[in-house]
């Protein structure tokens, strides 16, 4: 009886490996679909803003899609500076980056850094979660370097730039602008440019009036030579 039960418990267990197996497969082709896609034609929803919605009750507010040929090179130049001086040389992935942020976590024995690139950044927003995991890490990394096979620097900044977050269900420079601002990024100041790029490392609790409350927030902002 007992030979009985083992042996239906790992038919069942290889039944649900297969099924994980096949989930797997069926998620990657359409990650590599997606991807694909996106190479060509903008993205209208990401994960984050499913995520956002679903457990954190957020709804998306609406996006406004801003080619990179219409974003200045201050703005480009800024994000670059703050998040991933590297963008240009690497091909998705700073080693260095991840070295140190694995150092800082095991000082913390958790994990408090993440060491991701502008692309690394892009993948997470796009197609995983916003928890800290070393699953969701590791991912990064995979899905980072396979993005960068078929997409240009200027396609990745440029998706990047309208998709990222910049506070609740705000998505995307457009939609920054006229959130925080009330007007058109067409019509910031540098300055102001200046404070979007610096709050989006916690755009869900700090905006442009109260960053003046982070000194982490104020730094950033002080890099980019703002004030």
């Amino acid at each position: 009886m007992l030979r009985r039960f083992l042996h239906g418990w790992v038919r069942q267990l290889v039944f649900l490996l297969r099924l994980a197996g096949l989930a797997m497969v069926l998620l990657f082709a359409l990650f590599v679909l997606l991807t694909l896609y996106y190479r060509v034609s903008p993205p209208s929803v990401s994960m984050l803003m499913v995520y956002r919605t679903v457990f954190n009750r957020i709804p998306a507010k609406p996006t406004i899609f801003i080619p990179l040929e219409s974003m200045g090179p201050a703005t480009r130049r800024a994000f670059v500076k703050l998040e991933d001086r590297g963008f240009f040389e690497h091909r998705g992935v700073s080693l260095g980056a991840l070295r140190d942020a694995f150092a800082i976590n095991q000082k913390h024995g958790r994990i408090v850094a993440g060491g991701s690139t502008i692309t690394m950044q892009l993948v997470k927003n796009l197609f995983l979660w916003p928890d800290r995991t070393w699953v969701r890490k590791a991912l990064e990394v995979v899905l980072a370097l396979f993005v960068e096979m078929f997409w240009s620097k200027d396609r990745i900044l440029e998706i990047y730039l309208n998709v990222i977050e910049f506070g609740p269900g705000v998505y995307g420079l457009e939609a920054a602008s006229r959130y925080h601002y009330k007007k058109s990024y067409r019509e910031l100041t540098l300055n102001q440019i200046y404070r979007l790029a610096a709050i989006i490392t916690n755009p869900l609790r700090y905006d442009v009036r109260t960053m003046v409350n982070s000194p982490s927030q104020m730094a950033r902002l002080r890099f980019l030579g703002g004030n």
